[in-house]
């Protein structure tokens, strides 16, 4: 097997380093099962498909070792040679269809979680696949992600153990045989991991059918969230399934306002529960919505000044969707300003988050002008916004005139929270009676919880 000719042991630092917790390189994941289980309910050869995602505790008889993330598929699976192959995403001019990375972002989020991860690769003519992401198995002399195809003929093991029976996947021989020490202090039981990685192989089977499936496996998640209690290097025997308790309701707390376009035909699940995806309807008061256009290239005060931005071929639409944030107006130390949320692509995952965005949006940033919770959506849901490698951001200097697509797209965006406020300022009378309205509405919400 070739290894990529960079510093392997350099690339798995950096990889992981690459997220400030375990939610952030979690979520990464989560962006690659979006776009395999995201079907668009309105095109009528992919009617019967229900996406599904399904995130649990990885379990060997009682004991907790680490956590698993499932999906299907609405398209064949890329290969895991060319998912493994560094510097290489199967995200490819993707523009609204998708954002998550299933390679960069794969590799990255793996190494972030645990040291030692499987991929698990069913497609729906009996194909499989098998994928090992570890730090013992990097080189300095080159990235080491070694996979191997297989066939659901009722051979797995033996399939798996002929091809690590050979001198070049001695180390890999190992991996699963760490796989197979349950309790922290065990020795490395190679039939073990093999039984469990077979175990996982037919539990898809019996999970899913007739569709691509996906999975990952992370063994042994560390520690790196400055909420969780246990600490890097305890040994004890409940320590994973407090860090994977953890990681998963943070997960189920997380996800409904990071996404805001799940249909309902894909089921997303965490443990046991199944995720609504009702966060910003269930908050916002006076939700309202908006559609503009926003010219990337042509300044608003360049060339014909009476030529709107969307009568030009190239503009794009933006959704924008404001509303006054009733637990943000009533939680006594909350912040009241103007927040502005950035959703991209055809998901609307969250990309990024401004507390008080009213110096950005160019409106007034005294007192509490502005303010009383008032809420901001963007919503590039043609996925038009160039994205930053970590998804946190937006890099219009990738752009050839980014800076006028960034002050156009402001400049538009502030107009309608203008607009927007002014409106239920002039309705409620003034800031104080519209305070009054949203906190009444945050309080009935909050009992009816």
């Amino acid at each position: 097997m070739a290894t990529t000719t960079v510093d392997g042991q350099g690339m798995w630092r950096a990889w992981k380093r690459g997220f400030t917790s375990n939610v952030r390189a979690f979520k990464d994941l989560i962006d690659n099962a979006v776009d395999a289980a995201f079907d668009d309910p309105l095109v009528e050869k992919n009617n019967n498909f229900i996406g599904r995602i399904d995130i649990h505790p990885d379990v060997y008889q009682s004991t907790t070792t680490g956590i698993c993330l499932q999906n299907n598929c609405v398209k064949s699976v890329a290969s895991l040679e060319k998912v493994f192959v560094v510097y290489e995403s199967s995200k490819v001019d993707s523009g609204a269809d998708a954002v998550g990375e299933n390679g960069v972002g794969l590799k990255q989020a793996c190494a972030a979680l645990s040291d030692l991860s499987f991929v698990l690769v069913k497609r729906a003519n009996n194909e499989l696949s098998f994928g090992v992401i570890a730090e013992s198995l990097q080189l300095r002399g080159g990235v080491r992600l070694p996979s191997f195809n297989l066939v659901d003929n009722g051979s797995l093991y033996m399939q798996l153990s002929d091809h690590l029976n050979t001198p070049e996947y001695v180390d890999v021989k190992k991996c699963i045989a760490r796989y197979g020490a349950i309790e922290p202090n065990d020795p490395p039981n190679f039939p073990n991991g093999m039984k469990r990685i077979c175990e996982h192989f037919q539990a898809m089977n019996r999970r899913y059918s007739g569709h691509d499936l996906f999975e990952v496996i992370m063994d042994r998640i560390r520690h790196q969230s400055s909420k969780d209690d246990t600490v890097e290097k305890v040994d004890v025997h409940h320590e994973q399934k407090t860090r994977v308790h953890t990681l998963m309701r943070d997960i189920k707390k997380e996800l409904p306002k990071t996404y805001l376009h799940i249909p309902d035909n894909l089921h997303f699940r965490v443990g046991k529960d199944r995720l609504e995806f009702k966060h910003w309807p269930q908050r916002l008061v006076e939700l309202s919505s908006f559609t503009i256009k926003v010219n990337p290239n042509l300044g608003w005060n360049e060339g014909d000044t009476f030529r709107a931005n969307d009568e030009r071929d190239d503009s794009y639409e933006l959704r924008i969707f404001c509303g006054f944030d009733a637990d943000r107006a009533t939680l006594p130390n909350s912040r009241k300003e103007c927040t502005l949320h950035l959703h991209s692509r055809k998901s609307g995952r969250l990309i990024c988050t401004d507390a008080d965005a009213r110096t950005k949006l160019q409106l007034p940033a005294s007192g509490s002008d502005y303010s009383q919770g008032l809420t901001v959506i963007m919503d590039d849901f043609t996925g038009k916004l160039p994205l930053n490698p970590t998804k946190q951001g937006v890099a219009f200097a990738e752009e050839r005139r980014g800076a006028v697509h960034e002050e156009n797209l402001y400049q538009l965006v502030g107009a309608v929270a203008h607009f927007y406020y002014q409106t239920h300022l002039k309705k409620f009378k003034g800031k104080t009676q519209l305070m009054q309205q949203v906190c009444k509405f945050g309080d009935w919400a909050n009992r009816d919880r």
